[in-house]
């Protein structure tokens, strides 16, 4: 038996402070072979490296696994270094987005990482914890692990990639390691209903190519859905066990066959949970209708966004969402009409397909809807998008010029876009102010707050998101530099 800790690293701004589900479901794989694991969510605990460093020295873990998103690089690589200088013979992992679309850079990047591991990492870290010391030393051995890859004798190796088909086979996180109970009123930094509140997954997969997003690179292309009793039997625990009282269904594709719909909202009715529930990371317009949108709020559901990302039809087009205006209009318009349901529309600025007269478009065409909340994202080139290769080449860099300290949140790449930053900047300004500030809106807002904990989430969140707030000083200083608690120099 090995004693593990899984960690979500410390960042610079936590924009989403929730129950960690990928290091859950690591968890539960893990305590399923036996394992002693403790989970670390910096975004809850804000503990420093010099605190990590303290935690490090004072308990000896077999293996440490990061969660790796590619703006944390340089946080990671200052946890990993610290490990290793604490504790050198503890086996450092890494996973999550970043190593899914660059192990190569990964593992070159991060000196003081063993191991990163690719897409889903239940199956790859179980079959790694459960290799002798020898045989992780050995590439024969470390050649058979799906999803991993590692230093070998001629650089980094990647092995094939595994998609677990049968979702019902992963069990459930291990809720009692991410407790819904200690987390903040907000977890999405905006409203919540009923608390406490908890995450879940329905579905894993994206089949769509929209060339900003990375998400099949990470989860595959294919749908693959969990069965409607196994669904049931984790929220009756969430509900039993931990109390929740709402749920969050983070899923990229929740809606994308009806069918999984209605059945999930019968299912959720029949049960008599009485639990609310919001898809918050977004659904597809074009899969809904009216049957679907009724069962949902009948059932519970009360909140959802939706990626609209244009007002313009030609770029909608150019980045491949298969979605038009027309059709936005329409939906949107049909859910107001059937139900009550908050809708949050997600808007990119910055695309490389369009101008400044099309985010102009976008401004007016956000403002057109009958939509509750927008969020206007200016569009960042990750690791495993087309976005990103073109931008790559179009500017003749290399993955070691870049500067991964300013891939945070709301910032802007030289390049990206053929609109100057300072342009791009007061476009994204006038976008959310006028947005925002119009009567319907803001008592809209005023309407659904209901705690103190959400009038400050949403100062934070304003704070966080207007140019003039404090996220985007950043931008010059470096994610890190302007706090010295999270400084990239490891602490002594």
């Amino acid at each position: 038996m090995a004693r593990i800790l899984l960690m979500k690293p410390i960042d610079s701004e936590y924009y989403i402070i929730a129950p960690n589900l990928g290091l859950g479901y690591l968890a539960s794989a893990l305590k399923k072979d036996g394992h002693d694991v403790e989970i670390i969510d910096a975004a809850r605990t804000r503990i420093n490296f010099d605190g990590f460093r303290r935690y490090i020295r004072d308990n000896a873990f077999d293996m440490i696994g990061f969660q790796l998103y590619t703006y944390q690089l340089n946080s990671v690589k200052t946890l990993a270094s610290i490990v290793k200088e604490v504790s050198p013979r503890t086996i450092v992992v890494v996973g999550g987005p970043h190593p899914s679309c660059e192990p190569e850079h990964t593992l070159n990047y991060l000196s003081s990482v063993d191991f990163a591991v690719m897409r889903e990492g239940e199956r790859a870290v179980s079959k790694l914890m459960g290799l002798s010391g020898d045989e992780r030393r050995s590439g024969d051995s470390l050649s058979k692990i799906e999803n991993l890859a590692f230093r070998g004798q001629n650089g980094v190796k990647t092995n094939g990639l595994y998609l677990e088909e049968d979702l019902d086979s992963i069990p459930f996180p291990e809720w009692g390691l991410i407790d819904p109970n200690i987390y903040p009123n907000s977890p999405h930094g905006t409203f919540t209903r009923n608390l406490p509140a908890a995450p879940i997954l329905l579905t894993r997969g994206c089949p769509f190519d929209c060339d900003f997003c990375g998400g099949s690179s990470i989860m595959g292309k294919r749908i693959r859905r969990r069965g409607i009793p196994n669904i049931m039997e984790e929220i009756k625990l969430l509900c039993g066990r931990f109390g929740v009282r709402e749920l969050h269904i983070e899923d990229d594709n929740f809606s994308l066959k009806k069918e999984f719909v209605l059945e999930f909202c019968t299912a959720l009715l029949k049960s008599g949970l009485n639990v609310s529930w919001a898809c918050p990371n977004g659904i597809r317009l074009d899969t809904l209708d009216k049957e679907a949108v009724v069962s949902m709020e009948r059932s519970g559901c009360y909140s959802f966004g939706v990626g609209i990302e244009s007002g313009d039809d030609s770029v909608l087009k150019k980045i491949g969402k298969n979605l038009t205006t027309a059709q936005v209009r329409e939906k949107i318009a049909m859910v107001k009409k059937n139900t009550s349901i908050k809708i949050t529309g997600f808007f990119l600025i910055g695309h490389p397909a369009e101008g400044a007269a099309e985010i102009e478009k976008t401004i007016r065409f956000s403002k057109s809807l009958p939509i509750d909340k927008a969020a206007f994202c200016t569009l960042i080139p990750l690791p495993g998008t087309r976005v990103f290769q073109g931008w790559l080449k179009a500017k003749g860099i290399t993955l070691g010029q870049i500067n991964w300290d300013t891939y945070f949140g709301y910032s802007y790449k030289s390049g990206v876009s053929a609109i100057d930053e300072n342009t791009l900047k007061k476009l994204h300004r006038r976008a959310i102010i006028s947005f925002y500030l119009r009567p319907r809106i803001i008592f809209g807002l005023i309407s659904e707050i209901k705690t103190f904990e959400q009038v400050k989430a949403v100062f934070k969140r304003a704070l966080s998101i207007l140019p003039w707030g404090r996220h985007y000083r950043t931008q010059k200083e470096g994610v890190f530099a302007r706090n010295p608690r999270l400084s990239n120099e490891p602490a002594k």
